[in-house]
């Protein structure tokens, strides 16, 4: 699989601006912090298909409104509240957040001199492992903090979800949409 770079380089802006304007890089932390949020998306996608939660069909008026950066007035409650109560807690979405965290972590450390390469990974999810299965190699001897793990780690994303039968960006431009409706810092958390 070829990695769209011009589309992988614009996600990862988009995903380090929300980061900054909602209150996620007022303190740099590790890089191993970074990662370590990474995985905990891994995790949460595999609790999603421990108890078999996945998203349903986009309804049209969801179509029309994931991936847009500004979402009009008369739809923001909608588009929020579908999203919330349909998609937020299913392996599509988890999913879609774990490449959300490693592309703004690259954008953090590489800014837009990040080196996308294609199709290079020696890594790749098998169809013939479980879903904790992908997900615990994924963690485990894919994800890391220099540039080509996060490459790799990206790549295997995209793989993987294919293998599922996903359609990533799809789920990646819906929560990137969602991810700007949300308040300040999610409510408080720390990290």
């Amino acid at each position: 699989m070829i990695l769209n770079q011009a589309k992988l380089s614009g996600y990862a802006r988009r995903a380090y601006d929300t980061a900054v304007r909602y209150g996620w890089h007022e303190k740099r932390m590790s890089d191993i912090s970074y990662i370590g949020l990474v995985m905990t998306e891994v995790c949460e996608a595999i609790n999603a298909d421990r108890e078999n939660k996945h998203a349903p069909e986009f309804p049209d008026f969801v179509v029309g409104l994931a991936g847009s950066p500004l979402v009009p007035a008369e739809h923001k409650q909608n588009f929020y509240d579908w999203f919330h109560d349909n998609v937020k807690p299913t392996v599509e979405a988890e999913l879609a957040d774990v490449v959300i965290r490693l592309l703004d972590y690259a954008y953090l450390v590489w800014g837009d001199n990040l080196n996308w390469k294609d199709g290079k990974q020696e890594t790749i999810p098998s169809s013939t492992w479980t879903f904790l299965e992908n997900g615990t190699y994924l963690i485990k001897h894919v994800i890391g903090t220099d540039e080509n793990s996060v490459i790799d780690a990206v790549q295997y994303m995209y793989e993987w979800a294919d293998i599922l039968g996903i359609d990533l960006d799809q789920f990646i431009e819906a929560k990137m949409t969602y991810n700007n409706l949300r308040s300040y810092r999610h409510g408080g958390k720390a990290y």
